[in-house]
């Protein structure tokens, strides 16, 4: 205000901020940064302050667990389907007036029949069944999902084509020639279903 006497600005003290401990004096001092950085906290199975990862679409696994218990379920009743109707009657025939019944090991001329390639077959899914059983923890692989899947397929063809040239001779088929159907059928089932489901997997980094 005019009038007044001037006032005295007192100089602002320049005051060192307090030394470092463990560094040396007489050297600049290193102080942290200012500022509050996050920081990580580990839990078991999740880390805090760590930026989040996208999940990317799922990929096929091997198998394993319950899958495989059903396919190899599936497996063994198609192999056991297979033994057991090799050795039922397989079809009706009429033969000079005659009904006669024929076997897997005996057709109408007396002959060896179909009745071999069903066994093989049928084996061959009950040594796959017990390679599911086995993989319950480790997974059901390729090797064992083709050796599941060849004997499968083979019985099916094989079977078709016993039905079809029964029908074409005016035969009808009885409940053995069935019963290897339905073992077939199995078979591709348990192979494809205990192929596995699909789980996520993380992107590659």
């Amino acid at each position: 205000m005019p009038g007044s006497p001037p006032t005295q600005q007192q100089p602002v003290a320049n005051v060192a901020p307090p030394p470092v401990v463990g560094q040396p004096l007489g050297q600049p001092q290193a102080y942290p940064p200012q500022g509050y950085q996050q920081q990580g906290y580990q839990q078991p199975g999740r880390t805090y302050g760590a930026p989040s990862q996208p999940v990317a679409p799922g990929v096929p696994t091997r198998g394993g667990g319950p899958l495989a218990l059903l396919g190899g379920l599936l497996l063994l009743l198609g192999g056991v389907s297979l033994i057991v109707g090799s050795f039922l009657d397989w079809a009706q025939a009429s033969v000079n007036g005659q009904t006669i019944t024929l076997t897997g090991f005996k057709n109408a001329q007396e002959q060896l029949w179909g009745a071999p390639g069903t066994l093989a077959a049928g084996g061959a899914l009950i040594i796959a069944a017990v390679l599911y059983f086995a993989s319950m923890k480790r997974g059901v692989g390729a090797l064992k999902r083709t050796l599941a899947l060849l004997p499968s397929l083979a019985a099916l063809v094989w079977v078709v084509y016993l039905l079809v040239t029964l029908q074409i001779d005016k035969a009808n088929a009885q409940i053995g020639l069935w019963l290897c159907l339905l073992g077939a059928v199995l078979g591709l089932a348990g192979t494809f279903l205990g192929r596995g489901r699909k789980k996520a997997a993380l992107p590659k980094s």
